[in-house]
């Protein structure tokens, strides 16, 4: 949680520097203090296909897959996001404005309340929604659809961060994944769920497809992962546990 003061300088930023320039500082301050995976992107993708960006915020990995693969496909409902990620990215960018899920319609969607983007923004159809206060923050009105109603073809990457719609979001994929058989980078939080994270691996690898996590710069495979250690000690204060919440999938055939 930023302080005050770090919200004002951020709140200034946003309005005070052009997009097409603003969104360089943010991936490359992503790059040194963020998720580890950016750093491992050029291992993840083929440069000849395109990569799906699911809940681009503001734009981190949208950054980076602009420049390792053909085309970046970008989902984000929050306006201010979506107006920043049409700004910033001019070429080999498509933005979208709706979020993903297993169905089509509109939902409410919580955030912070504050009038900057909000990065834990979430469906009320979520499981994290399901099993947070009903007047926590603020709410807007977002479209939703599936992924397979794009027909996104020659699709190498697909990156998720939808604050526990993962689930539903795979669901309403299962034929783009079908047909292109992607690279899967998933952000799953046990914080976020009412169901057991493990099911949610046992789901993305019914696909046909194995999971890995990165730790301490080394790869392992999801068997290895134990949401104990590498969720919740870090949740209860113990600052020498890592924190895992983004995971790898790539597919077996």
């Amino acid at each position: 949680m930023k302080n005050p003061l770090q919200r004002t300088i951020k709140r200034l930023s946003h309005r005070l520097i052009p997009p097409r320039v603003l969104k360089h500082q943010i991936a490359y301050r992503n790059w040194r203090r963020g998720e580890i995976e950016i750093r491992y992107l050029d291992q993840l993708i083929n440069p000849a296909q395109g990569s799906i960006d699911i809940g681009a915020y503001l734009g981190a990995y949208t950054y980076f897959l602009a420049k390792l693969t053909r085309h970046v496909h970008a989902f984000e409902p929050q306006t201010h996001c979506n107006r920043f990620l049409r700004r910033a990215f001019k070429q080999n960018v498509t933005v979208y404005d709706y979020a993903l899920s297993n169905y089509e319609g509109r939902v409410t969607m919580r955030h912070a309340g504050d009038e900057m983007p909000n990065q834990g923004a979430s469906l009320e159809s979520s499981e994290k929604s399901r099993h947070t206060a009903s007047d926590e923050g603020s709410a807007l009105t977002v479209d939703v659809k599936r992924l397979d109603s794009f027909e996104l073809n020659n699709i190498g990457f697909i990156k998720i961060d939808a604050e526990g719609e993962e689930t539903n979001v795979l669901a309403g994929a299962t034929q783009t994944i079908a047909n292109n058989r992607p690279t899967l980078l998933i952000e799953i939080e046990q914080r976020h769920r009412q169901g057991n994270i493990y099911d949610v691996f046992r789901e993305v690898e019914a696909l046909d497809y194995r999971g890995e996590f990165i730790c301490a710069g080394e790869i392992h495979a999801l068997q290895s992962f134990s949401v104990d250690e590498h969720q919740h000690a870090r949740l209860a204060g113990d600052r020498s546990k890592p924190y895992i919440n983004n995971f790898i999938f790539k597919s077996n055939t």
